[in-house]
């Protein structure tokens, strides 16, 4: 009996371990805030947040990809993410968690008052319709911001 209960609880947690992740898509930028065209951004450094949920048999609660991305934003105390990568991930089979990741590049408006000549800062500017972070110390050295979406 002893044994059978065993195996039986084993089972569940080796169960338990396995799950999956995938990557759900890479992005150029992604924000869920207003940027402002013409604003001069700089880079605060790298992020990486999760939303996720629980599972007990169901998942409790539904997992939320804006969340996580305005937990990196929060954190850094930044306004967009460059370099974005989101998975998502599920590592339940009766209990366990699924969420998603978030990461990437944080940027946050440069202040006025506090721009400093040693730091590099990138302008977000548009041309043709399609969005650049152009740098403001060296105009060719920029970062593609959107892709130009052509019509059908």
């Amino acid at each position: 009996m002893k044994r059978s209960t065993c195996f039986v609880f084993l089972s569940f947690f080796l169960l338990g371990l396995f799950g999956c992740s995938y990557r759900l898509g890479d992005f150029t930028v992604l924000s869920t805030k207003n940027v402002e065209l013409g604003a001069k951004y700089e880079k605060v450094g790298t992020g990486e947040e999760s939303d996720e949920v629980f599972v007990l048999y169901i998942p409790l609660g539904s997992p939320n990809i804006e969340n996580a991305v305005d937990k990196i934003l929060d954190n850094k105390q930044g306004d967009l993410l460059t370099n974005a990568v989101i998975n998502a991930y599920n590592y339940s089979f009766l209990i366990g968690v699924m969420g998603y990741k978030v990461k990437g590049d944080v940027w946050k408006r440069a202040a006025l008052s506090s721009i400093d000549d040693s730091k590099e800062y990138y302008q977000l500017t548009q041309n043709e319709g399609e969005l650049f972070l152009v740098s403001c110390k060296d105009p060719n050295k920029m970062i593609k911001a959107q892709q130009k979406h052509k019509s059908e």
